[in-house]
C-alpha cells in the first residue's frame, strides 16, 4: 500500500498530465481553426467551389482527429505509468530507471535508457509516452526499479501482419547502443 507522499505525488503527476493534455489540445483546435480560416480566405480568393474547400476541411479535421488521439493516448498513457510508480513504490525518493522497449525504439529512448531518477523527478522532467520523445504517444518505454532493468534496450521483433500491419511476436532480444 503507497504512502501518503507517494499518493500526493502520483495525483501531481496525473494532474500535470492532465493539465499539459488541455493545454495540447486547445492548442492544436486553435491551429486548426487559424487553418480552416486562412483556406477559407484561400477558397474565396482562388475560386474553389464548395466541394473542394469541404474536402479539404475534412482532410484538416481528420489531421485533428489523429494530433487529438495521439495527446488522449499520451495523457493516458501518462497516467498509467504514473499509476503503476504510485501502486508500487512505497518511497517517493526511490529511484526508476528508463528502459527502452519498443519494435522500432527512437534515438531519444534509446538515449534514455539507462538513466535514473527519482519518483518525482520522472513526474517533472517526462514519463515515457508522454509526448516528449522522438516516439511522442507511441512511446512503449518504462520506467523500472534497478532490479528490473536489462542492460541495453529491448528490441521487440515481429513478424509481417495481415495487409502490412504488425504480426506476432516472434523475438525479444537486446539492442546494444549505438557509439556517439
Amino acid at each position: 500500500m503507497p504512502n501518503r507522499d507517494v499518493e500526493k505525488l502520483a495525483r501531481k503527476g496525473i494532474a500535470l498530465c492532465i493539465e499539459s493534455g488541455i493545454g495540447d489540445l486547445r492548442t492544436r483546435a486553435e491551429m486548426a481553426n487559424l487553418s480552416i480560416e486562412n483556406m477559407k480566405a484561400k477558397a474565396k480568393k482562388q475560386g474553389w467551389s464548395k466541394a473542394m474547400l469541404a474536402a479539404r476541411v475534412i482532410e484538416q479535421m481528420q489531421t485533428l482527429k489523429t494530433e487529438l488521439r495521439g495527446v488522449i493516448e499520451s495523457s493516458i498513457q501518462t497516467s498509467a505509468q504514473v499509476g503503476y510508480l504510485a501502486a508500487t513504490a512505497e518511497d517517493p525518493q526511490a529511484w526508476y530507471t528508463w528502459q527502452s522497449t519498443s519494435d522500432n525504439i527512437c534515438p531519444d529512448c534509446v538515449d534514455l535508457h539507462g538513466t535514473r531518477h527519482t519518483m518525482e523527478e520522472w513526474i517533472v522532467i517526462g514519463l515515457p509516452g508522454n509526448g516528449q520523445t522522438v516516439c511522442r504517444s507511441y512511446c512503449k518505454c518504462m520506467l523500472l526499479p534497478d532490479e528490473q532493468v536489462m542492460s541495453a534496450p529491448v528490441r521487440i521483433v515481429r513478424e509481417p501482419g495481415p495487409r502490412g500491419g504488425k504480426g506476432r511476436v516472434v523475438a525479444v532480444e537486446l539492442q546494444e547502443k549505438p557509439d556517439g
